[in-house]
């Protein structure tokens, strides 16, 4: 199958509010840190706001502290980050950002997941696979996202079962990842596709497949026999990628109940023909 790089969807989209630093922290200071927390309390705006910044880029955590709030906003904010650092000192990094991201008070999870990807922890792979059972959706997408960028093949199994995810948004955010992860990825997708059940889930393993140059073939089959606007959107795949494997049942739609679709299947079975 001839694959032509597909463009236009905007199904990464859900993690661009994040700010990553994607690098390795390098030695912590104790005091350091200590010395930060205390600069929070500062009557110097700009002491307080240099502190928190360069407490978010050597721990990879965030307490909703605000620099410019008032006093006993700032004070309540401090406390957060006191009481961490109580149980967190004598702890790596990476401990810290495995032990937020499975603690339920913790309501920064989903920016912790994707920090731990950012910095290459693979250390973290165990607490971002527990991760993924999480009861917050945002949370289950970030460790889905996380684990594809970190490759790491003990992911491969879980990420499967979050196909089947109740949340499109997370289904398709497995899809995603699994699709980091070359033939391994697409062939579990592939087996796997009946746990897909949202449109735009299937959509988004389609995509996801088409963009690594893998086999988007049993997506887009599944696709043709939903709704209008899937069948739409998977002949307009099918179209670009030139996928002949679908031709036949590209050629059961010239008789769909929709014009738009009868229209779209008439064209891209030419279009196929031309290619022969």
């Amino acid at each position: 199958m001839r694959v032509l790089l597909v463009v236009g969807f905007g199904v990464l989209g859900f993690v661009g509010g994040f700010l990553l630093r994607p690098h390795e922290v390098a030695h912590v200071s104790v005091r350091t840190v200590e010395e930060l927390i205390s600069d929070l309390r500062s009557g110097e705006l700009g002491r307080r706001v240099e502190a928190v910044e360069q407490l978010r880029a050597i721990t990879g955590l965030r307490f909703g502290y605000n620099p410019y709030g008032k006093r006993e906003e700032r004070e309540s904010g401090w406390r957060r980050w006191r009481q961490w650092w109580e149980k967190a000192r004598g702890k790596s990094p990476q401990e810290w950002l495995a032990e937020a991201l499975l603690d339920k008070r913790y309501r920064f999870r989903a920016d912790a997941a994707l920090r731990i990807a950012a910095r290459g922890y693979r250390g973290c792979v165990k607490a971002l696979i527990k991760a993924l059972s999480d009861e917050d959706v945002k949370v289950r997408a970030a460790a889905a996202e996380a684990l594809g960028q970190l490759r790491d093949e003990r992911a491969i199994t879980p990420l499967t079962r979050l196909l089947g995810d109740g949340e499109a948004s997370v289904a398709g955010a497995a899809a995603l990842a699994l699709a980091r992860f070359g033939e391994k990825g697409a062939a579990a997708i592939t087996r796997n596709i009946h746990l897909i059940s949202h449109p735009t889930a299937l959509q988004t393993a389609a995509d996801a497949l088409l963009a690594h140059n893998l086999n988007a073939t049993e997506p887009l089959r599944r696709l043709l026999q939903g709704d209008a606007h899937s069948k739409l959107f998977a002949i307009d795949r099918i179209r670009r990628c030139r996928i002949a494997a679908l031709k036949d049942e590209v050629a059961a739609l010239v008789h769909d109940p929709d014009p738009a679709v009868r229209k779209a299947a008439e064209r891209l079975l030419s279009v196929l023909e031309e290619g022969r």
